[in-house]
């Protein structure tokens, strides 16, 4: 990969790749200029928490999140990507937690 991957939920997709092109234009033009750009936009379905179908996320809101972005340990619980995740009923998120789950 030679540009950022972005998580964001399944209707943002496209803004957040986007955002994440206009950020490179700005932050790293001669990168652009030199190849052509993959940004990776992965998803996560929040439906059931969000309002997925708000189209609230802009290319600020991933510029501000690119340009906070730093190397270490990644931030657990609800947040970023992860916020409006639920898996197998459970209240889910970014980390590295696992759970068990009678099946």
């Amino acid at each position: 990969f030679n540009f950022p991957i972005t998580i964001t939920n399944t209707h943002s997709c496209g803004v957040s790749r986007d955002g994440t092109l206009r950020w490179m234009n700005r932050v790293l033009p001669a990168a652009i200029d030199s190849a052509w750009g993959l940004p990776v936009a992965a998803e996560t379905y929040d439906g059931f928490l969000n309002d997925i179908n708000g189209h609230h996320l802009t290319s600020e809101h991933v510029a501000e999140a690119l340009d906070g972005a730093a190397g270490g340990p990644v931030e657990e619980g609800s947040v970023g990507g992860g916020t409006g995740m639920i898996t197998f009923g459970f209240k889910a998120g970014s980390g590295t937690a696992s759970r068990i789950v009678a099946w």
